[in-house]
C-alpha cells in the first residue's frame, strides 16, 4: 500500500467511525433530553442536565471530534497489521508456487526416464527444461526465505514503533535494530538492496505522532521510514 493510499484509508476510517458517533449523539441526546424533562421535571432542574440540554451541538461536536482522535492514533498500527497479513498471504501464494514447480519438474523427470528411445536432441532439450525449472524453483525458495527474514525483521521494528508512544524507544534501539537486524539481511540480499535502503528518504510526512514525546518524533518517523522501504522489499520478493 502507497504512502498517500495508507494515510488516505485511515483518515477514511477516522472520519467514518467520527459520523457514525456524531449521528448517535445528535439522535440520541434530543430524545434523551425530552424524555428526561416530561417524565422527570425534578431531575431537569438540575444544573448539570441544563448544561448538557444548552449545550447539546457543542457536546455532540465534542464526542465526535473525540472519537475521531482517538482512533487516529489507532488507525496506523490497524492498517500496518493488515499490510503484515497481506504479506504473510503473498508468501503463501509464493509457497503454492514453488510446489506446482516442484510437480512440474517431478512430471518432467517421469516422462523422461519412460521414453528412453528418444533421440539425444530430445534428452537435450529435455534436460535444459528441467534446469531452467530448477532454477526458477531455487529462485523463488531463496526469494521466499529472504522475505521471511525481513517480515521477522518488520516485527521487531513494529515493537519499536509501539515503544515510541510507550518512551521505551529511542535512537538507541532504532540503530541497534538496524545493525543487528536490517543490516544482516540485506547484506545477504546483495549490495542493490543496500544502497536502496540508505537511498530510501530518512523521514515521512502526514505521519500522526500523536501520543509520541517531542524529543522521540524524530527517531519515529526515521524508524517509519525504514519499515516502508523493508515493506516494498517483501512486496518486491513474493511477487508471483
Amino acid at each position: 500500500m502507497g504512502f498517500f493510499r495508507f494515510w488516505g484509508e485511515s483518515l477514511k476510517r477516522c472520519f467514518s467511525l467520527g459520523w457514525v458517533a456524531f449521528g448517535v449523539a445528535s439522535t440520541a441526546m434530543p430524545a434523551g433530553i425530552t424524555l428526561i424533562q416530561h417524565w422527570y421535571p425534578a431531575l431537569a432542574a438540575v444544573p448539570l442536565f441544563k448544561t448538557v440540554s444548552e449545550y447539546q451541538a457543542e457536546i455532540q461536536v465534542g464526542i465526535a471530534l473525540t472519537v475521531l482522535v482517538a482512533y487516529l492514533s489507532y488507525a496506523p498500527f490497524k492498517l500496518y497489521k493488515e499490510a503484515n497479513d497481506d504479506a504473510k498471504k503473498r508468501m503463501r501464494d509464493a509457497e503454492e508456487n514453488v510446489e506446482q514447480l516442484e510437480s512440474a519438474q517431478k512430471s518432467i523427470i517421469e516422462n523422461s526416464n519412460a521414453r528412453t528411445t528418444k533421440e539425444g536432441v530430445e534428452k537435450f532439450r529435455l534436460e535444459q527444461r528441467i534446469g531452467e525449472l530448477q532454477s526458477q524453483l531455487d529462485r523463488k525458495s531463496e526469494c521466499r526465505r529472504m522475505a521471511l527474514k525481513l517480515g521477522q525483521v518488520m516485527e521487531k521494528g513494529r515493537q519499536l514503533l509501539r515503544g515510541y508512544v510507550k518512551g521505551t524507544s529511542d535512537w538507541q534501539a532504532l540503530n541497534d535494530w538496524t545493525t543487528n537486524d536490517v543490516n544482516p539481511v540485506l547484506t545477504e540480499l546483495g549490495i542493490i538492496y543496500i544502497a536502496r535502503f540508505n537511498a530510501a528518504p530518512q523521514t515521512v510526512t502526514g505521519v500522526s505522532l500523536l501520543g509520541i514525546p517531542e524529543d522521540r518524533s524524530e527517531g519515529y518517523l526515521v524508524q517509519a521510514s525504514r519499515m516502508r522501504a523493508l515493506e516494498e522489499f517483501i512486496k518486491e520478493l513474493t511477487l508471483p
